[in-house]
């Protein structure tokens, strides 16, 4: 796992995944996002 300075340290896009729950974001680790955000209300689910 690289740190957001790492990633842009990279010299290339970064490309973020926004996750509205768990099952989203593992769906999209696997798919190779280099970068998962979420919302606030999905954090709470």
């Amino acid at each position: 796992m690289k740190t957001i300075s790492e990633l842009h340290k990279d010299n290339k896009c970064i490309i973020v995944g926004n996750a509205w729950d768990s099952m989203s974001a593992l769906i999209m680790e696997q798919q190779g996002f280099d970068l998962i955000g979420t919302t606030s209300w999905g954090g709470c689910q």
